[in-house]
């Protein structure tokens, strides 16, 4: 064994590191602006905080007492420790990994924070159908796709599976080779593609699911500055994974017109993206929660990215995509009318409006699409005809 190894192993060379109410030890790191590296000895990335952040929430709202937990490719083992801590729920905590470094460095941070946690050196895909847990949190380096199947089919009835895709690339288009392969859905490049991704991911997870029986409910869904994070219920029955099927779409990126999976031969079209999650990525009980909680809680438990994210999830099931400011004027030859007029307009017709937090300068309504150029025309003073 390497003397760096063996010296990391007798728990020298560790520096210690707080967030929300733990604290763990981890080998010298450095901050990344993207995913990180997975060359680091023991992964860990402070700006992914906002995950664990939400992660914390999402157990108190629907975990019960006795729940296991596990969180499937651990590293630090920070995720399970903050769980353990805060999330306030008698929960049997398991963490796993293949690192044997990362393990050791899990048992310790364990006893740091005084917390009984089951540390596994195993891998992620023999563990879950032995402990078939209530709730997995799968942090992967990349996809998430190598484990979807064995979680999906074995996690427990209502249970919550909660997943990380940091290869954005193929999702939003720019790879739709690669997309198709992957997640056997056409990707293209829109104005909404951070939202056609998680719909893309939502999509696959949902047939993932049919063929086992079982539907899902997206619980929360959203984007990272490089990653997608998705959390969703699994549920028993032939009847809700036929419901999931039929939450499922093809769409037309010019029209914005949307093809049900029945309608196979629109699959021909090359021009068409999905098969797509047209369905609810919220759930509006648990952001309200969120709320709250975060309103009550102690500011160390969580960042100011995470307050301003919640802010903008809760208008994300407003309407199935977005509208892009920017892209539909650009099309209708006008200039950009002021945000504040456009949502007192939109309003007044009764219609709903939120921003969302895909795009900068993306809008959510339940305003038909027809409607909303003609009342952009309007205010810009041209006529639809």
């Amino acid at each position: 064994m390497d003397n760096w190894v063996t010296d990391m192993m007798n728990l020298r060379d560790l520096v210690e590191v707080a967030e929300g109410e733990v604290k763990i030890l981890l080998p010298e790191y450095r901050e990344f602006r993207g995913p990180g590296s997975s060359e680091m000895p023991v992964f860990y990335n402070p700006t992914m905080r906002i995950d664990r952040d939400l992660l914390v929430r999402v157990v108190k709202f629907y975990a019960e007492e006795g729940w296991v937990f596990l969180d499937g490719l651990a590293a630090s083992g920070i995720r399970a420790l903050r769980v353990g801590r805060e999330s306030g729920k008698n929960l049997k905590l398991h963490a796993c990994d293949l690192n044997p470094l990362a393990v050791q460095v899990m048992k310790r941070n364990a006893e740091l924070n005084d917390l009984e946690l089951a540390v596994h050196e195993r891998d992620l895909n023999s563990l879950i159908p032995e402990l078939r847990p209530n709730f997995v949190d799968i942090d992967a380096f990349g996809t998430s796709v190598p484990f979807l199947d064995v979680a999906i089919q074995y996690i427990r009835h209502k249970g919550i599976i909660a997943i990380t895709s940091t290869d954005t690339s193929p999702l939003v288009g720019t790879h739709p080779k690669v997309c198709l392969r992957r997640y056997l859905a056409r990707s293209l490049r829109t104005p909404q593609k951070h939202e056609v991704a998680v719909r893309i991911l939502l999509g696959y997870i949902a047939r993932t699911a049919a063929k086992y029986d079982r539907g899902i409910q997206p619980v929360l869904s959203y984007r990272g500055k490089h990653f997608y994070r998705i959390y969703f219920r699994v549920l028993d029955g032939i009847k809700r994974a036929e419901d999931s099927l039929r939450r499922l779409v093809y769409l037309n990126p010019r029209s914005f017109e949307a093809f049900r999976l029945s309608s196979y031969p629109y699959w021909l079209n090359h021009e068409l993206i999905g098969p797509l999650w047209s369905g609810s990525l919220e759930d509006d009980d648990l952001l309200s929660f969120i709320l709250r909680d975060l309103n009550e809680s102690s500011p160390r438990t969580f960042s100011e990215e995470t307050w301003r994210l919640v802010r903008l999830l809760v208008n994300e099931n407003i309407s199935f995509l977005f509208f892009e400011l920017p892209w539909e004027c650009k099309n209708l030859k006008i200039s950009i009318p002021p945000l504040k007029v456009i949502e007192r307009e939109v309003r007044a017709k009764g219609y709903r409006f939120g921003r969302t937090h895909f795009s900068e300068q993306g809008i959510k309504t339940d305003m038909d699409r027809e409607s909303f150029r003609n009342l952009l025309l309007a205010l810009s003073g041209k006529s639809s005809n």
